[in-house]
């Protein structure tokens, strides 16, 4: 009871050690893009649809957060789980079992890459198909007035649901990839648990093995499969930030047409 109390504790110390400094990072990356968006000339703005600068912004500082949770509560600790757990089958049953192991995830991971890689183009195409939408409602009701003088309600409202279909194919085509995405990664991880199951049970029948090594082995490998799993879906959304925050810091490579300089030379007198 007081290791299970002091492990959430330190949990909950972690994440709130973790908030504090991500937030505050946040929160400076995105008044910086804010001030370089100010200090642009009045054509960028008159030729950007702002609602999409806003979801850009909104997304990119989402990223941010995302992809150092990510790192520091996901990525480093499986990848010390996943030495652990090589290191311990090499020791406890042979190298044939960390083999198999090391090669089962290497082809996981080289799966879940490929695949994601391919997804990456639907997914842009539904954060377009988002920008475009919301960019035209918002237009839509800031120009409101004259939306209503013209009677043109209907034309708004189709041109609207024109970007929606965009966004409802694109986000179909991202569902069904990642259903083959999760399959895959489900069917790697089942040969690999069969095949560590069959050198088990041929090294109990040689008396090298007990049944304990081979429950060892199987409780091992689920342990191994609670991160993994959660692996997958961590590579995509941090493939998903790292997009987003790619956008955002395209807004702050946009050259500003007028600089500003913090000194002047000193006014010349005519006199």
């Amino acid at each position: 009871g007081i290791a299970r109390t002091g492990a959430a504790a330190f949990s909950e110390l972690r994440n709130a050690v973790f908030a504090k400094v991500a937030q505050n990072s946040i929160r400076k990356i995105a008044r910086n893009v804010f001030l370089h968006l100010h200090s642009l000339d009045l054509n960028f703005h008159l030729s950007r649809q702002t609602g999409a600068l806003s979801k850009a912004i909104d997304r990119g500082s989402r990223g941010i957060n995302f992809v150092m949770s990510a790192l520091v509560f996901n990525v480093v600790p499986t990848i010390f789980e996943v030495s652990l757990v090589s290191g311990i089958l090499a020791y406890k049953c042979g190298f044939e079992f960390a083999g198999v192991t090391v090669l089962s995830i290497a082809t996981y991971a080289a799966f879940t890459l490929g695949i994601t890689q391919w997804r990456t183009k639907f997914r842009i195409k539904m954060n377009k198909a988002e920008n475009e939408a919301g960019n035209k409602a918002i237009d839509s009701l800031i120009n409101y007035e004259t939306v209503k003088y013209f009677n043109n309600e209907i034309h708004e409202a189709d041109q609207y649901d024109k970007y929606q279909q965009k966004y409802e194919r694109a986000s179909l085509k991202t569902a069904t990839s990642l259903a083959l995405l999760n399959w895959g990664q489900n069917a790697i991880f089942s040969i690999a648990l069969s095949a560590m199951m069959v050198l088990a049970t041929k090294e109990i029948i040689a008396g090298h093995l007990t049944v304990g090594d081979l429950v060892m082995v199987n409780g091992l490998l689920f342990q191994l499969s609670l991160p993994l799993n959660f692996l997958g879906s961590v590579y995509r959304e941090v493939r998903q930030a790292l997009i987003d925050m790619q956008t955002m810091f395209t807004l702050m490579k946009q050259p500003a047409a007028i600089t500003e300089v913090d000194s002047c030379a000193p006014p010349v007198s005519l006199l």
